[in-house]
């Protein structure tokens, strides 16, 4: 599990997997992957869309 990272809003956590990112949140009861980029992309340009 990825630390969350709560200098963004809303806050997400980070997953390195390989060349890729997941990011996604936990809620009570669930998980939710919000998106999966490359890593170099700049993910959080992603997080509000």
């Amino acid at each position: 599990m990825a630390r969350e990272r709560l200098e963004i809003r809303p806050p997400v956590r980070v997953l390195r997997s390989g060349s890729h990112l997941i990011l996604y949140r936990i809620e009570v009861g669930w998980l939710e992957v919000l998106r999966i980029v490359h890593a170099r992309q700049n993910w959080t340009a992603y997080i509000n869309e």
